[in-house]
Order: structure tokens, then sequence, then C-alpha cells
């Protein structure tokens, strides 16, 4: 809640002026208070901080992002008839994250649809089984290996090894949408971290009377997710003043369960004003969330995160820390890092494959099942599009 700031008192002697003068200034003053605090505001305040027309852009910007989806082809028809048969395999790099098993999950349901076999190797956010996984897939002869939110400089050897013995290799997340493949990889399957994080920005400022004071909480690990960064960063600058702001806090991925709730804590007693925290994904929003309760600011504090995960999406619908989220439908994200695999495995070149992005709030949840993803993600069955592209249908 931002308050003003309180005059200082004025002297006992005062003109029938001036008593007029200050009574008129203390209503002002109860008028800002009620509205910096009533919780049902929707929108900027013309204050300092956000002005009505930028505030108007980023409403605009939201409501781009919260209506369905269109498919968006990775390229022309293939022939996968050699294929059949073979086994892909994907490694995650910690299959205790929510949106990586889902994942995960629409790859195997990919490849069996396709009439392959799909392996799934735990990443466990260690660099060594990550290795041990790619090596253990080059030892089985995998036809295709796929990597969720690992980057290529951490297994760069093993890499190697895959390119020598002719085993393409996907990055699944690991980059943004508009960006290149990885070295050594030989395509990509994402979707655009960058609008990710401005739509982040933007709900913020447009929901958010005053400035918006933010903490982002980061996980260097995942490459990718500096591109998330700058994006809130970039909405930030493009639809609010320099009276907004966005600290960072930096977590591990083996340890972020314990780290975020602590550093959230920390930050907010180091900086009280802070009214938005953006976890980097939603399987830090949970802690996140869980902080910033224990810290008695439920009612003052908002969380917006990425990613879609069921649990996340209840938060949001029942009113809870977490207000918005923004993803990608994570079984389409499986179903395209395995086309692009399967794309690799018949010779074409490294390619970026981008699956679409949708917001959401307590608005557009209202009578939305949140364990289907087919629900959230509406207006392309792009299982039909896909098996279209694979002449199977």
């Amino acid at each position: 809640m931002i308050q003003p700031t309180t005059a200082p008192t004025a002297p006992r002697a005062r003109t029938r002026t001036s008593r007029w003068l200050a009574v008129l200034a203390a209503a002002a003053a109860s008028a800002l208070t009620l509205t910096a605090c009533d919780s049902s505001a929707s929108g900027p305040s013309d204050g300092p901080g956000v002005s009505a027309a930028h505030g108007s852009e980023a409403k605009a910007f939201v409501a781009k992002y919260s209506g369905d989806l269109t498919f968006i082809p990775p390229g022309k028809p293939i022939d996968i008839t050699s294929l059949k048969g073979k086994t892909v395999w994907i490694i995650p790099s910690d299959l205790s994250i929510p949106f990586m098993q889902t994942v995960a999950n629409g790859y195997k349901e990919a490849a069996a649809a396709a009439g392959l076999d799909a392996v799934v190797f735990d990443g466990k956010g260690s660099t060594k089984e990550y290795n041990r996984g790619i090596q253990q897939a080059i030892g089985t002869k995998a036809a295709a290996i796929a990597l969720i939110s690992i980057r290529s400089s951490f297994v760069s050897g093993a890499l190697k090894e895959a390119q020598s013995a002719k085993i393409p290799v996907i990055g699944v997340s690991t980059i943004d949408a508009h960006e290149s493949p990885q070295e050594g990889t030989a395509g990509a399957a994402t979707f655009d971290y960058v609008a990710s994080g401005k739509l982040l920005a933007a709900y913020a400022v447009a929901h958010t009377p005053g400035p918006v004071r933010a903490v982002f909480s980061h996980v260097p690990e995942f490459v990718e997710l500096e591109k998330l960064r700058s994006g809130v960063e970039s909405g930030i600058e493009e639809y609010c003043s320099s009276n907004c702001s966005v600290a960072t806090i930096n977590s591990q991925v083996a340890t972020f369960k314990t780290q975020v709730p602590t550093q959230v804590q920390s930050e907010l007693k180091r900086k009280p004003d802070t009214n938005w925290v953006f976890p980097a994904f939603d399987g830090q929003a949970v802690f996140a969330a869980s902080a910033v309760r224990q810290a008695g600011k439920g009612d003052s504090i908002r969380i917006g995160s990425i990613n879609g995960v069921k649990a996340n999406l209840d938060l949001i619908k029942n009113g809870d820390v977490q207000v918005v989220d923004v993803g990608a439908s994570n079984t389409w994200q499986g179903w395209a890092a395995f086309d692009r695999a399967l794309r690799a495995m018949l010779g074409e070149p490294p390619a970026v494959s981008e699956v679409p992005i949708k917001l959401f709030d307590k608005e557009n949840l209202e009578g939305i099942d949140t364990s289907s993803e087919d629900a959230l993600f509406k207006g392309a069955d792009y299982r039909s599009e896909y098996k279209k592209l694979w002449e199977l249908s």
C-alpha cells in the first residue's frame, strides 16, 4: 500500500484562509490514502509513476495476449515413416519443477502418436546428471535427445559426443523464440520470454495505483530467464516512469526452494514499499507467495510469474497473492520439441519452433478447469496440426 507523505505540522497561529487551506489539504490527503488502499482499484493512478496514456497502452498490450491462440507452423509436412520404432530421449534439468514434468509428458505423448518410444531422464538440477543423461542416451543409440532448460555450455563435451554419434540434440525452453538455437544443438522449441516479461510488467502497471515497486526473483543458471528479466525491465520502462523500479535477487537451481522464501522476506524488510514480486517461474512463485504471506503482506503485495502451472493458476482463481501468470501450453511445448527432433533426424537445418503465450488472471480463468491445458489454451488444435504435418491424418 503506497501512503502519501505526511505534511509537517503548521504553526498554531493561523489566518482564516490558512485554516481553510489546511482543511482542504487534509481532505485531499485522506482521499489519496483511500484511493491507494482500495483493493478494488483496477488501473494506474494519474499521479507519480504512471500516466493515463501509459496505463491505457499497458492494458491494450495485456488484452492482446488474453484471448484464444493460433497455431504457428514449424515448417512443411514431413514423411516420418523411416523413423517409426526409434527411441528418443528427453532430459529435464529438474523433473521436480511442474512445468518440466508436463513438457516431458507432452514429448512422450507426441512420440507415441508418431510411433516412436520416449525415455525421460531427470537431470536433478545437477550439471553432472545432465552430462550423464546425454551419455546414457548416446550409449543406448537414441535417435534424438531433447534438453529442457539446460544451457549448452554446461554440456558442451557431451554435445560433441552426440554430434559425433550423429544424434541431434534439441533445446526446450532454453532460448527466447527470436534467438538462434544454442551452439551444438540441432534446433529448439520455446516461447517468447521477452514478451512474457513485458506482459507481467504491463499487467502490474495497469493494475497498480501509483508506481510499481517490484522484485524479480532470478535463477541465472537458466540463461533463458535473463530474457524474461529484460522483458520485465523494458515493460516497466515503457509503461511507467522513472518512479517505478525493479530490483533483482538471485538463487540457484538446486537450492531455490529454500533460498527464495528467505530472500523474498529479506528483500521486503529492506524495501518495505515493494508491491510486486516476479518469480522467474511458477515453481518459485509458490515459495515466494508463502514468504509474502508469512511477512504479513498478502494484502499489499502481488505476484506474477510464468509457466501456467495448475497450482499457480488456482492461486489466481482463489484470489490469493499470485494474481497473474503468463504461460505457453507445456504439453504443446513437448509436441513442438518432438516435431523439431523429427525434423532434425530427417536432416532439416537447425531452426526454432515457437509456441504462443497467453496471459491469465482471475477474469479469464473464471469457469476454466485449470487441470486441462486444452481448456486453458483454446483456439488451436496443435495435436491435429502436427499429425497433419507428419502425414498421420
